[in-house]
């Protein structure tokens, strides 16, 4: 198997992990522990929990509004309301998403490191709990 070109050095380096797992130099298990402690030296800064938007006005107006109220408003600007607030739901549900992959993934890293190294265990598991206290679930 040939090695993709590229010039970034961390898919160099992420491809020669799995290029090693792919001809069995090392395991599964060892290739999973390899990008554990690849991505927690090179990417855990950004592995941090990312806030949630603000309830814009309107919605909150919207919310509150019968159905009659609704109807009542002018076509331009409820299609305008109703594009406002899908692009709001949309990047909730985009950012809700990307908190709880990366919380999976904390999870899985701490795994590793709990049989390795009990202190980036300790640095992940705060992490871990930070998510938890603002609300992020698992899938």
């Amino acid at each position: 198997m040939n090695l993709p070109k590229t010039n970034n050095p961390h898919v160099k380096v992420l491809l020669e992990f799995y290029y090693d797992a792919s001809k069995g130099i090392i395991t599964r298990d060892q290739l999973t522990s390899a990008c554990h402690y690849w991505a927690y030296e090179n990417a855990f800064d950004e592995m941090a929990f990312k806030p949630y938007p603000s309830e814009p006005h309107n919605l909150m107006e919207w919310k509150h509004m019968s159905s009659r109220q609704r109807e009542a408003v002018p076509e331009e600007a409820r299609v305008r309301t109703e594009k406002m607030i899908t692009g709001f739901y949309d990047l909730y549900h985009s950012i809700r998403n990307a908190n709880r992959s990366t919380l999976t993934y904390l999870l899985e890293m701490e795994k590793t490191f709990l049989r390795y190294d009990t202190t980036k265990a300790a640095q992940v598991r705060t992490r871990i709990d930070d998510f938890k206290s603002k609300g992020v679930t698992q899938w």
